[in-house]
């Protein structure tokens, strides 16, 4: 059976293939389209490209899989959303009561439920396939609950023959947060919580009020917040953030109208409550505008949100998170008795969290799905669909490289045709590690795109991590990112307990641990300010070429390690095809570029 995965019209647009159980190819529109997030888009060359590299048509695909349970629209959403607007009643803030907008909200609710009518998805899904070429008939559509896919693709690619998982996000139809069991080859839900009870509200919120942008930027909070653990025991706002989100013994419980039940001058995401009460302790403390700068004690420009009672507010939220997550997650453990645990949804990539949980949440091993937001329920939901009709849909993942790739036919044409100089070393990880050794930063572009947010070496840029002001030198010269967010190290798995505490195969880049003092030594410009590393760790036999130059790098170091991040720049997806590569590599700072068995090197 051919199940094509689509997630569409949100976040992370995304097409998969999966042919009789087997995940044969996955990618997110933003890497062809060149869009970063392609937010509300559809996945139409994502699709295209799903169907050309696996040599099918779409007449010969059987069912098309969406992953988000449009079933549910306009009737039980609605009955959900009436239920919310009633219980509310007479709980207001006087400041929502005096700013509400009720035409604007009951208007953006009817949109809303228009847009996710089975039928005008459906007649979407037809007109978008038919402006792409196709002219037959479109396969059966088959509507996945969205909680449920992204169950489905955390367990389903998981190591774990019964585990709990954990899906949490902004919100999926009516969910929010859901628990389930698989035991004994049976999934269960066990518990849930629904609108407006939402730690991406939450966290997305937070994440605008301190000048990010939510639903991209939650990274940045994360990493903002280490900032804050030096005065974690004189921060206010730790106990301050019980009126917004209180944990409770089987959860939390959030006050919505913090977040979306009010007026909001200031942005979407939170209300003019959230900014009352937080001012209300300092008025300095206003929402930071994007790019805001101020200037600190030392009277040094800076950017807002690197004031320390900003930095304080992030580590307060972040520090809340991790504790909700622990509940959840040892709730499950207790009703089930089970201690392998697979993770997705959007916060889900929180990898601060991911790491508490390793070591707090009394849980012995951990999945995180590498492409935890919306992007991977199309892989979900493709799962869901072949399961239902028979297939075995175990896909235990060993790597992430899905996407398109490209032979070295193809990639030398492209630099003849550009007109290019470059060699063909024997070895080439040797020659890119003698190049780091010398303290040059280099692309790496080799085998398929990857699938999620982290470049896992296809589509990596690499650096020697020994300097620490390797970080600096990355960042002026290629990724022009904030100066204090951390790379990350990729490292050989058999050499994790040299450069991590409680050492475990990490692949992803999407757990963080506590790195050792060999570690900060010799890899200083990958370990962050509050001593935690996210790193990668390879297998040999998984990823040989990649393994291999890390090996190269060790003969020059003396360590097998690579600090290692995307191949982009800020505000650009991660390149996919010979010309993004290329465009990148001559458009920034990158020394030279190893692109397959080609190796380009700037004079």
């Amino acid at each position: 059976m051919i199940v094509l995965g689509i997630n569409a019209y949100g976040h992370n647009p995304s097409a998969c293939l999966v042919r009789d159980g087997r995940l044969l190819s996955f990618c997110q529109e933003e890497r062809l389209n060149r869009f970063k997030g392609s937010f509300g888009m559809f996945p139409s060359r994502a699709i295209l490209w799903c169907l050309q590299t696996n040599r099918l048509k779409m007449e010969d695909v059987d069912k098309l899989a969406f992953s988000w349970g449009c079933h549910k629209y306009p009737g039980r959403m609605l009955k959900h959303l009436a239920k919310v607007k009633l219980s509310l009643i007479g709980k207001e803030p006087y400041i929502c009561k005096s700013s509400i907008d009720v035409t604007s909200n009951t208007s953006s609710v009817i949109e809303y439920l228009y847009e996710y009518n089975p039928n005008v998805v459906k007649s979407g899904i037809r007109d978008n396939l038919r402006s792409f070429g196709h002219k037959g008939p479109i396969p059966g559509i088959e509507f996945v609950e969205h909680h449920l896919s992204h169950a489905y693709q955390a367990y389903y690619q998981s190591p774990f023959e019964d585990a709990v998982i954990l899906v949490a996000d902004g919100s999926g139809e009516e969910n929010t947060v859901s628990g389930y069991s698989m035991k004994d080859g049976e999934l269960k839900k066990l518990f849930g919580c629904d609108v407006p009870q939402s730690l991406g509200w939450f966290y997305g919120g937070f994440t605008g009020y301190l000048g990010f942008h939510p639903n991209r930027d939650e990274g940045k909070l994360m990493g903002l917040a280490a900032l804050g653990e030096e005065r974690k025991d004189r921060n206010p706002w730790i106990e301050r953030l019980d009126r917004v989100i209180r944990v409770t013994d089987d959860g939390f419980e959030i006050d919505p109208f913090y977040f979306k039940f009010g007026g909001n001058e200031h942005h979407a995401r939170f209300t003019d409550h959230l900014v009352n009460y937080i001012t209300s302790f300092d008025e300095e403390l206003v929402p930071v505008g994007v790019g805001e700068k101020a200037v600190n004690s030392d009277g040094v420009e800076i950017n807002r949100y690197l004031l320390d009672d900003y930095v304080d507010i992030a580590y307060a939220v972040q520090s809340r998170l991790e504790q909700v997550m622990s509940v959840l997650v040892k709730r499950l453990i207790n009703e089930t008795g089970l201690k392998n645990l697979c993770l997705a949804g959007g916060i889900a990539m929180n990898c601060k969290a991911n790491g508490h949980l390793l070591e707090e949440s009394g849980i012995e091993n951990i999945f995180v799905h590498p492409a935890s937001t919306d992007d991977g329920s199309a892989a979900g939901g493709a799962f869901f669909v072949a399961k239902q009709n028979g297939d075995d849909v175990r896909n235990i993942l060993r790597h992430v490289q899905l996407g398109p790739s490209f032979t070295n036919d193809e990639v030398e044409k492209i630099l003849k045709d550009c007109h290019i100089q470059y060699s063909k070393p024997d070895d080439i990880c040797e020659e890119v590690a003698g190049l780091l050794a010398q303290e040059k930063i280099v692309g790496w572009f080799r085998g398929g795109v990857e699938m999620g947010a982290r470049a896992l070496g296809g589509r990596s840029i690499v650096a020697c991590p020994e300097n620490p002001q390797m970080k600096d030198q990355v960042n002026r010269q290629v990724k022009f990112r904030e100066p204090w967010r951390p790379y990350c190290p990729s490292l050989t798995s058999e050499s994790k307990g040299d450069y991590f505490v409680n050492p475990v195969d990490l692949p992803y880049m999407i757990v963080s641990r506590k790195a050792t003092d060999e570690l900060k030594q010799h890899a200083a410009a990958t370990v962050h300010v509050d001593g935690t590393v996210r790193p990668q760790t390879v297998e040999r036999d998984v990823l040989p070429e990649w393994h291999h130059l890390i090996e190269c790098m060790k003969k020059h170091s003396g360590h097998p390690l690579v600090l290692n991040t995307s191949f982009n720049v800020r505000g650009e997806p991660i390149v996919c095809t010979p010309y993004d590569g290329i465009r990148c590599f001559y458009s920034t700072g990158i020394d030279a570029l190893a692109i397959e068995d080609c190796l380009i090197v700037k004079k």
